[in-house]
């Protein structure tokens, strides 16, 4: 199913009570999802389920408010609609399990910005909320909107190029980029000049940023460049790293081994040899770079790695959570998942396990529930630790 999960080292990225998602696993609840083989998270109220082959949607209760009819659906629905498959062509439906547009498209996106990317015979296109193409399906590669516009190539492979159209298929900055790396982020997006188009890939040449009248306002001077977050972007000179701002100042030289993409709550892990620290938006070194590994920091908390074993440092460098774990994701409103041999559980920022590591596999931990496996068999956990299977009991 699109695989509606992507799991990174089997993460779970789970979230605290709040009034909104405080919800507790009942035995009714329990009895309701038996009947399912496969579970996904829910969101908005309503979770994509699987029974004997044939996708649907449930509520909170536990019921059906889509039937079971689909050979495959999205996981959740997007600004209010949800993919749907039947046989090999896709369509959309809304929360009510009507349909928006049959099931034509041999491919399609979720919904973002109020359009959906389709394909119909290799060729992409899009539609609106109605289901009517607002842009037809004519382009051999377009990608979804992003801030209004969408990246799309024209030409033939050893010679395509790149540029932008706008929500009315209206090309609004001109296809004449050897490559473009991502859609814009904050106003801007990288751009390609120089590279070659080798069919499979485009290698080479340098990068630099447009704004979204296609006004270059840094010059492809880079040899790789990321998008832009908290104002800051990496760039990379040879093998190393730095981060330019907005007017294309090197705020941080071009000194590091590696680094992370982002800069996440006014900082970034950078790595220096083999050992990986922390710096600043003024790149001054906050955490020096001691660590085997490290991650960007979330709630004011970073995991980060000892001789294989994970834990967590706060923004002074303290170590408040000890590397005792096989594995961890990244703090989620005041919850961390944490890997102890094959199997995974919770703790809270005091390092506190809430939930115990007695689950194979867990998926995102979405208003109140995350779907947990043991053995081949699917299930949800509440934030006080109950879940379905303590109910077969």
């Amino acid at each position: 199913m699109y695989y509606f999960h992507l799991i990174l080292g089997y993460c779970i990225l789970l979230t605290a009570c709040t009034p909104q998602n405080d919800f507790r696993i009942t035995k009714e609840f329990a009895d309701a999802v038996k009947q399912y083989s496969q579970l996904s998270s829910f969101k908005d109220g309503l979770a994509a389920v699987e029974a004997s082959g044939k996708w649907g949607f449930i509520d909170k209760n536990g019921q059906q408010v889509v039937p079971c009819i689909y050979d495959d659906a999205s996981s959740h629905f997007s600004e209010g609609i949800a993919k749907v498959k039947m046989g090999e062509k896709w369509g959309f439906i809304d929360k009510n399990g009507e349909q928006i547009t049959p099931c034509i498209y041999d491919n399609v996106w979720d919904f973002s910005e109020g359009v959906a990317l389709v394909v119909i015979d290799k060729k992409r296109g899009f539609i609106d909320k109605t289901g009517k193409q607002i842009i037809p399906c004519v382009y051999d590669i377009v990608c979804p909107f992003s801030e209004g516009l969408a990246i799309v190539m024209m030409g033939n492979i050893g010679n395509r190029k790149w540029g932008f159209i706008d929500k009315n298929g209206k090309q609004v900055i001109p296809c004449i980029y050897d490559n473009i790396r991502d859609g814009f982020s904050e106003g801007m997006t990288q751009v390609n000049i120089g590279g070659m188009d080798c069919g499979a890939w485009i290698t080479g040449g340098k990068w630099g940023f447009i704004n979204k009248k296609g006004k270059q306002v840094i010059p492809c001077i880079y040899d790789y460049a990321f998008d832009f977050s908290e104002g800051m972007a990496a760039v990379r000179v040879g093998e190393k790293r730095g981060f330019i701002n907005k007017k294309g100042k090197l705020i941080v030289p071009c000194v590091y081994d590696a680094a992370w993409e982002h800069f996440s709550e006014e900082m970034t892990a950078v790595k220096i040899g083999e050992k990986w620290g922390f710096i600043d938006k003024t790149g001054k070194q906050i955490i020096p770079c001691i660590y085997d590994d490290a991650h960007n920091f979330s709630e004011k908390m970073a995991k980060v790695n000892i001789g294989g074993k994970w834990g967590f440092i706060n923004k002074m460098g303290k170590q408040v959570i000890p590397c005792i774990y096989d594995y961890t994701c990244d703090f989620s409103e005041g919850m961390a998942a944490v890997q102890v041999g094959t199997k995974w559980g919770v703790i809270d920022k005091n390092g506190t396990q809430v939930i115990p590591c007695v689950y194979d596999y867990g998926y995102g931990f979405s208003e109140g529930l995350a779907v947990v496996e043991i053995g081949k068999k699917y299930g949800f956990v509440d934030k006080y630790g109950t879940s379905t299977f303590d109910f077969d009991k």
